[in-house]
């Protein structure tokens, strides 16, 4: 979780560091999902695996790649932690992200040989940046919406809506990982 927000919103390497005091297994549904030549793995496949790797007491689950995976992750779920920056700064890092990755042609998720190229990256329909554009307020819907769904209050939301505020996050996690 530490290492995933510190990532996203570019904050300082210290905070990264925060999941090794706290002993927590790190699950990344983008890698479980992700197959050779830009395939995604058969969705049976992808709920086992996430089953699988869900099937520890304690766990951080970086990335919520598919609502039809709602039912197997959220009821082992206490909270979600919803980074939620402005919609300039995802366009902005969703166009760096991809000309860093294009430029420098780096395999995605190792073993599936995916790599990212400029075409792939902006002249195509599965852009990333097309795809930030075009989901950025429909995923702010669906999230707020989910929030509201009885089979879902149990869950614990904190939404981060900046760097300031998830700076803020990390630090009372930081805190409490290190017994402070």
């Amino acid at each position: 979780m530490a290492h995933a927000a510190a990532a996203s919103l570019r904050l300082p390497v210290g905070f990264q560091d925060c999941l090794k005091h706290l002993a927590l297994k790190w699950i990344s549904s983008i890698t479980d999902r992700a197959g050779p030549s830009w395939t995604e793995a058969e969705p049976d496949v992808f709920r086992e695996r996430l089953e699988h790797a869900l099937s520890g007491e304690h766990w951080v689950l970086d990335g919520n790649y598919h609502s039809k995976t709602y039912d197997v992750k959220w009821p082992k779920t206490q909270t979600i932690i919803w980074l939620d920056p402005s919609f300039a700064f995802n366009l902005w890092q969703a166009v760096k992200r991809a000309i860093h990755r294009a430029w420098t042609k780096k395999e995605l998720w190792p073993g599936t040989g995916n790599r990212e190229s400029f075409g792939r990256s902006f002249l195509s329909r599965e852009s990333v940046v097309l795809w930030t554009i075009t989901s950025y307020h429909r995923l702010q819907h669906r999230y707020g919406a989910v929030q509201q769904n009885p089979p879902y209050e149990h869950l614990k939301f904190v939404r981060l809506k900046g760097r300031k505020a998830a700076e803020q996050f990390l630090n009372q996690v930081e805190e409490l990982a290190v017994g402070g």
